[in-house]
């Protein structure tokens, strides 16, 4: 998510962080710097530096939350900063493989933070196992709209003749809004399954988060 925000922010939130460390020192030290002994003074930056990035950890990992979870400037800040797209999604799939005659279900589990965003990717009625090795969460420069990349592995548990068991694939989502708040991410993909046989798969997918 860290990705997405833009470089001032990211400047004013590192000065911010500075300006918070430059007041544990001289609360660790019980002095002015330039009156204390080194050793004192490394160990108070020894404090220091571990407060401080424990703080950045619980911000980066949790605290973040409470700010996306407030109503209005949770949406201000899904919409204009980094949409939270943490939790279960459910998935419509149509594919080339059957001429997009049939909806397949998939299921997507989104794990994000402040340090990173992953995705796994299951489909039990098709036999099918994944999980991402690229995700990227990105905001088109042009028409502003926050978009999602990803590459995966995926194994299918019982291929019928002439199939493939394992398989890679991509794919590109937009996150679209409803009335300030995420309404699903759709989008198109495309694999190498059965590229041998030049019957590579395509087609497109929307998801609805869930839960």
């Amino acid at each position: 998510m860290w990705a997405t925000f833009p470089l001032a922010l990211k400047r004013m939130a590192l000065a911010a962080y500075a300006f918070v460390v430059s007041f544990l020192m001289p609360a660790f030290l019980g002095q002015r710097v330039d009156d204390a002994p080194v050793l004192d003074i490394l160990a108070a930056s020894w404090s220091t530096a571990t407060v401080g990035i424990l703080i950045a950890w619980l911000v980066g990992k949790w605290g973040w939350r409470l700010l996306w979870r407030t109503n209005r400037l949770g949406m201000y800040l899904d919409t204009h900063l980094c949409p939270n797209l943490r939790g279960v999604w459910r998935g419509e799939l149509f594919s080339s493989y059957d001429n997009f005659q049939k909806a397949t279900e998939v299921t997507a589990t989104i794990k994000a933070d402040l340090f990173g965003i992953m995705m796994t990717l299951s489909s039990p009625r098709a036999g099918l196992r994944s999980n991402t090795t690229c995700f990227r969460l990105a905001k088109d420069a042009d028409s502003g709209m926050f978009r999602v990349y990803y590459q995966y592995d995926a194994t299918t548990d019982h291929p019928v003749a002439g199939d493939s068991q394992q398989h890679q694939g991509s794919a590109r989502l937009d996150v679209v809004y409803e009335d300030g708040k995420i309404q699903c991410l759709k989008g198109v993909y495309w694999t190498n399954r059965q590229w041998q046989e030049s019957n590579q798969t395509a087609g497109s997918v929307t998801f609805t988060r869930v839960s």
